[in-house]
């Protein structure tokens, strides 16, 4: 008794090794395509971030405040992990309540930091001082 395979049998075996590989292959192309968009997502919120935070530090004010509505925004996205909070908050808690800012933006960017008592005060006198700086510049 001698056991072979049929012909269909070899062919099934044939294309059933290559459909395989051929599906392992895409899932490990989709997996490594999907992991680096989410490592390039990541490194554009780094680079975002650092550049909010040098806006922050800048002695200029209405770089500070761009900076600041930039760090708002950053924190409004979902999936921050907790180390990335924490650094968001370290970076916002240290900003000085007493410097002159200019008129914070009509849309609803910064609309959590405008909660806070500070920054509605800064704004306040940010925009009664930036009107008069306007009055001068028509002089």
């Amino acid at each position: 008794m001698s056991s072979t395979m049929p012909v269909w049998g070899a062919v099934a075996l044939a294309l059933g090794v290559a459909l395989i590989t051929q599906v392992g292959a895409l899932v490990l192309w989709f997996l490594q395509h999907r992991h680096e968009a989410r490592q390039k997502s990541a490194e554009e919120w780094h680079r975002n971030l650092r550049w909010a935070a040098d806006h922050v530090a800048s002695d200029d004010d209405f770089a500070n405040l761009l900076g600041i509505n930039a760090l708002d925004a950053l924190d409004d996205k979902g999936k921050l992990s907790e180390s990335d909070q924490r650094f968001i908050d370290a970076i916002l808690a240290t900003i000085p309540t007493n410097m002159d800012l200019p008129d914070a933006p009509a849309d609803n960017i910064g609309s959590d930091l405008s909660d806070r008592e500070d920054y509605t005060e800064v704004t306040q006198t940010a925009n009664d001082s930036d009107g008069e700086q306007k009055e001068a510049r028509r002089k």
